[in-house]
């Protein structure tokens, strides 16, 4: 995936949030115990980190933090996995 693709797909996932009334909320430290809600508030918080990276030209780094996005979303039953392949491919 390119950089254009990550921006597409970070762009379907903030509708989706959006959609869904999930507020971006910063996370700190590592907890085991969070609620699925959480950890999606958590992902709309790590859209706008994904971006600072392809502002900075970090196209490697936003794959990976938009990778957990889609894990994240994944689990929560929200996309399938061939739904998460198709986002950010041209069409």
């Amino acid at each position: 995936m390119n950089a254009e693709g990550v921006r597409k797909a970070v762009e379907i996932y903030r509708r989706k949030f959006a959609e869904l009334k999930i507020e971006p909320v910063h996370f700190p430290g590592n907890h085991f115990s969070c609620t699925s809600e959480e950890r999606l508030a958590h992902c709309s918080e790590v859209l706008d980190e994904i971006k600072r990276s392809l502002n900075g030209n970090g196209v490697e780094n936003a794959i990976r933090w938009l990778g957990f996005v889609q894990g994240c979303l994944w689990s929560a039953g929200i996309y399938t996995v061939d739904d998460l392949q198709s986002h950010g491919r041209d069409e």
